[in-house]
């Protein structure tokens, strides 16, 4: 089995690769560094002279962030289910100035796919050119395989970044991503790649690489989530002190106690720490979802 080298080309404001191809990865100085690019090319001169030149007049997706940041607190659409909601967040980061959405396609006019209203020469020309370019390693790996091994390696690494931080795209279509068009159809499992050295990049994409595969090798959970998270566990924890079943899987059984108890005109407070020993919210909610199917007297809905 052959093995594989992965080089550090600089950045791509001033990058050294050689002339010969293989796969290539663009990853952004962030913290941690974050792979938001990868692509094939017989020549890797060539490809990161027209990937710069392209970056230049916003014709590549830009994200602003800084390197303070995790740039996949923006790429991940994590915690939003269905194409139509991660259309939607795209769109909301176009529109706050965070997300200059462009496909690689070559077109007459240059313009945000999400933000129509956005001007690159105004807002992003300056930041891709101070800041956005010098933090966009590259690394390339020389490949002298046959073309198929070599698009099973590309899509390979974007198929489980994808798959781990749920990176998609703003373009609803089969095998878009914003880390490049997956282009590879076969059985990507009959393909193994044994590296020697890898890129510098962060602990995740580290075991990933050491790992590629299509299953989940990481948790990964944006901050928002991981603080609605502990918000929503504090929030458990202090009911708990006074309400035992609080925010626990509904039964069957207690929605019969809700409909007997509303029949019977009992009060919220009443049916929440008598009956049930959940809190007045939950009580209150659960008489609203089940006014769907039964019928309660009018001062409870």
């Amino acid at each position: 089995m052959p093995r594989y080298f992965w080089k550090y080309g600089n950045t791509l404001n001033n990058f050294s690769v050689s002339i010969n191809g293989g796969v290539y990865l663009l990853i952004f100085k962030g913290t941690p560094k974050r792979i938001i690019y990868v692509g094939t090319t017989n020549s890797f001169q060539r490809r990161m002279a027209q990937h710069k030149a392209a970056y230049q007049i916003g014709n590549r997706t830009i994200w602003k962030t800084s390197p303070t940041e995790d740039i996949y607190e923006l790429m991940s659409c994590e915690g939003k289910r269905g194409k139509s909601s991660r259309f939607k967040y795209y769109t909301s980061l176009a529109k706050s100035g965070k997300l200059w959405a462009h496909t690689t396609l070559e077109k007459e006019h240059i313009a945000n796919d999400l933000n129509p209203k956005d001007d690159f020469n105004t807002n992003w020309k300056e930041y891709v050119s101070n800041f956005y370019l010098k933090n966009i390693e590259v690394w390339t790996c020389d490949m002298f395989d046959d073309q198929e091994r070599i698009l099973a390696l590309e899509s390979k690494i974007q198929r489980t970044i994808s798959s781990n931080f749920l990176i998609e795209s703003h373009i609803n279509g089969h095998g878009m991503s914003f880390l490049g068009k997956i282009e590879f159809t076969g059985d990507i499992s009959n393909y193994k790649y044994t590296f020697d050295s890898l890129p510098n990049f962060g602990e995740d994409e580290t075991l990933i690489f050491n790992s590629l595969s299509n299953k989940k090798i990481i948790k990964y959970e944006k901050i928002d989530s991981k603080r609605k998270k502990i918000a929503k566990q504090i929030k458990t924890e202090e009911a708990r002190k006074t309400h035992q079943f609080a925010y626990t899987s509904w039964q069957k059984e207690e929605d019969e106690i809700i409909y007997a108890c509303c029949q019977q005109n009992i009060e919220l407070k009443e049916i929440a720490d008598v009956y049930l020993q959940r809190t007045e919210k939950e009580i209150d909610n659960r008489i609203k979802y089940l006014s769907r199917y039964y019928k309660f007297p009018k001062k409870y809905t």
